[in-house]
């Protein structure tokens, strides 16, 4: 459906709120204790393994300046105390945002909660991020009571001469917590929340390794600069083994990424399609022509939405984990290269928003437009032989040929945008290249920046402008992105949207259960209320009897019968079928469900316990027992095939009798279901009915169908109705 405002859809908090609403079904459904079990988890790695990790690395790496002159390895001890501080801030905070939820802090502390909360957690960073005082005084309160606890530790400054053990001991432990939590509460723990725990931490570590690197990188080109052969080595195979250690951490990431992406669609796929057809809502839909192509809503958007929201999030989740880790080390080499990169990603989102604000409206009618192409190309290949029939291939070239060009002309817009937005993109990323370089290099000539520090430097801004550009870098992808969303959510809306019977005000047929088929006062409107079909109509139809149904076309015929099962409540009056389960319905096309031959005579009835040779019987009583035979090389009646393609018109309809005759229900509503037959086999399907008991109700406008009913109500097509015999001179 096309909409007004499409061109002119851009970001804002709707879309926000629309990616959030299909979004959160799929982790709300697993119960409320599974994001504490998530919490725990995050809490675990970031206040217990990111600190031990840190504290090693420093421990194995970082070097000051001794009193001689010379560089020596920062003493354990004096590492302590800020992983000491960062993991009693975690565990502090873990538990009063614990304690908020539960309502234990409400009660005790309630006015003061929040404040209390982002206190707790400013305490717990800064100590991380700054450490003690040159005087060896800790910043907050958490850095005093690390203090302390690191004081009961055992004396740690032998601790230099077994580094490789601390680490070969240290590491494992630190990877261990998570593992052995993640483990232990894989019975009561969701799997998408577990492989979303997993995720984040596989992103914090690959994070972590890309800072690890830049500052081995550093040391590495300045061992090379000073031609230290030794440190260059060093570095170098450092390294390697870091690159080797992260083939072991991206591999299972991206894995990882995949399988909660596939897990996710087929969740929403299979919520999705569970709504659809609940309460008829996919008969709804089609008759008040709400939502264009479906089909294509639920196999193909769903798709594109999951793998794209969950990039789209983990990207974000990276950019600010990276513009948090870079921007420290970017400070600490030149505060004017930080603002500049701020600076920079600022104006070059702002640019990219004013000159590719037009894309999503334009992408999200592309969609519409390719999907309409699709769907009349599919028309011609499920109606080709009517087609050549009509000799109509130049009016159904001419239609293919029309969408075609709505869907070029539309894309023609598309690339010229795209075009436009180019130029700037491209010119945004070659800048890049020179500014940082531009910024530190008077650092190095004045004696203030090493050379490695200025490729430190480089890297880490090009991190931090990566990170902070997502908007530009990924504009493309977020417009498509934005368009998908926007498909999904007018699907998920119409999908909860009433039935227009439903709404305050317009009249709704009564339904009741009887014995019989009872019809009072019924005014027939359709769904829109726009039109009415039949008024005042009253008729009962007892256990045994049959009423064909005639008038001229667009009278309400079917209509009429689509009210009687309970598909149209739109009007007025009351409607008294038995158990629906007791009656059978037969649409005017003959429905052929996608499966077996077998399926074709049991449907709708999957679990119905019938031999092959009842099957056969029913067959042959419509003059199908070669059909069989027919299919016997592709497995006879477990034959799968396209049974609308192979069929003739004909056959579908004593297809459908034969599942009419096998089923032998108690009621059964026919629309024209024998109109493709000739009037030997029409003869001997309606003597099998009215063999078997059956009461029933038939549209039709051939005359012959007179003689297999008792009466005949007569539509004139203007909202009045009669009621004759077979033999009345009025419908003769």
């Amino acid at each position: 459906m096309n909409h007004p405002h499409d061109n002119e859809f851009r970001f804002n908090w709707k879309l926000v709120k629309d990616l959030w609403k299909v979004m959160t079904p799929y982790f709300v459904s697993s119960g409320p204790r599974q994001p504490w079990y998530m919490t725990w988890f995050l809490a675990i790695v970031g206040g217990f393994t990111v600190p031990v990790l840190s504290t090693i690395y420093a421990f194995m790496t970082q070097q000051v300046m001794g009193p001689d002159g010379t560089p020596v390895g920062v003493p354990l001890d004096a590492l302590m105390p800020s992983a000491l501080s960062w993991v009693v801030g975690t565990a502090v905070s873990l538990a009063l945002v614990y304690g908020y939820k539960s309502g234990i802090v409400r009660k005790l502390w309630k006015p003061y909660t929040f404040v209390g909360i982002v206190g707790v957690a400013i305490a717990a960073v800064v100590p991380f991020i700054a450490g003690p005082t040159p005087d060896g005084e800790a910043l907050t309160i958490f850095g005093k009571v690390a203090h302390y606890l690191a004081a009961m530790l055992p004396d740690l400054s032998g601790a230099a001469d077994h580094k490789m053990l601390i680490a070969i001991l240290g590491v494992p432990l630190a990877l261990g917590a998570p593992t052995f939590f993640m483990w232990g509460m894989r019975k009561v723990m969701d799997e998408g929340w577990r492989l979303l725990g997993i995720l984040t931490a596989l992103l914090f570590t690959v994070t972590g390794f890309n800072v690890l690197l830049n500052y081995l990188m550093r040391d590495m080109w300045n061992a090379l600069q000073g031609k230290e052969v030794g440190q260059f080595w060093q570095a170098l195979i450092t390294v390697g083994v870091i690159f080797v250690i992260g083939i072991f951490i991206v591999i299972p990431y991206r894995w990882v990424r995949d399988k909660l992406g596939l897990q996710w669609r087929a969740w929403l796929t299979e919520r999705m399609i569970t709504r659809y057809m609940d309460n008829r809502k996919y008969y709804q839909i089609s008759q008040m022509r709400s939502v264009d192509n479906p089909d294509q809503r639920i196999s193909e958007d769903i798709k594109a939405f999951t793998g794209g929201a969950l990039s789209f999030l983990l990207v974000i989740l990276d950019s600010i984990l990276t513009v948090a880790a870079f921007a420290v080390v970017l400070y600490s080499i030149s505060p004017l290269l930080t603002w500049t990169v701020i600076g920079y990603a600022l104006f070059g989102s702002v640019v990219m928003a004013l000159i590719g604000k037009r894309l999503i409206g334009l992408r999200f009618r592309q969609e519409e437009l390719e999907a309409n192409f699709r769907y009349q190309s599919v028309h011609v290949r499920n109606n080709a032989e009517a087609i050549a029939f009509f000799r109509g291939e130049e009016m159904e070239s001419d239609g293919l040929i029309n969408r075609l060009k709505g869907a070029i002309a539309n894309y023609n817009f598309l690339i010229r945008w795209q075009r436009n937005l180019g130029f700037f993109s491209q010119g945004y990323d070659y800048l890049v290249v020179i500014l940082p370089i531009a910024i530190v290099a008077p650092l190095y000539f004045a004696g203030q920046a090493s050379f490695g520090e200025i490729q430190q430097a480089n890297s880490a801004f090009n991190q931090v402008l990566a990170a902070m550009s997502l908007f530009i870098s990924q504009f493309e992808s977020i417009s498509a992105f934005a368009a998908n969303i926007k498909r999904l959510v007018l699907f998920d809306e119409e999908l909860d949207r009433p039935d227009p019977a439903d709404m305050p005000g317009r009249p709704r047929i009564k339904r009741a259960q009887g014995d019989d088929i009872d019809v009072e006062g019924l005014t027939l409107m359709t769904p829109n209320y726009e039109h009415t079909l039949i008024r005042d109509l009253s008729i009962e139809i007892k256990a045994g009897e049959s009423v064909l149904v005639m008038g001229p076309s667009g009278s309400g015929k079917s209509s009429l019968l689509r009210g009687v099962a309970g598909l149209w409540r739109s009007g007025e009056g009351t409607v008294s079928t038995p158990d629906l389960e007791d009656m059978m319905f037969m649409p005017q096309k003959a429905y052929l469900p996608i499966g077996s031959l077998r399926w074709q005579i049991v449907y709708p009835n999957a679990d119905a316990n019938v031999s092959d040779a009842e099957i056969m019987a029913v067959l042959e009583e419509v003059n199908l027992g070669s059909l069989v035979e027919r299919f016997k090389a592709e497995g006879g009646l477990d034959a799968e095939l396209k049974w609308d393609e192979v069929l003739s018109g004909g056959e579908q309809q004593r297809v459908a009798m034969a599942r009419l005759l096998l089923a032998e229900p108690k009621y059964a509503i026919v629309d024209e279901a024998s109109s493709a037959l000739d009037d030997e086999n029409e003869e001997h399907v309606y003597q099998r009915l009215q063999e078997s008991g059956t009461t029933y109700i038939s549209v039709g406008h051939r005359k012959s169908l007179l003689k297999y009913h008792d009466r005949v109500l007569m539509l004139d097509g203007k909202g009045g109705w009669n009621m004759y015999l077979p033999t009345d001179p009025e419908v003769q």
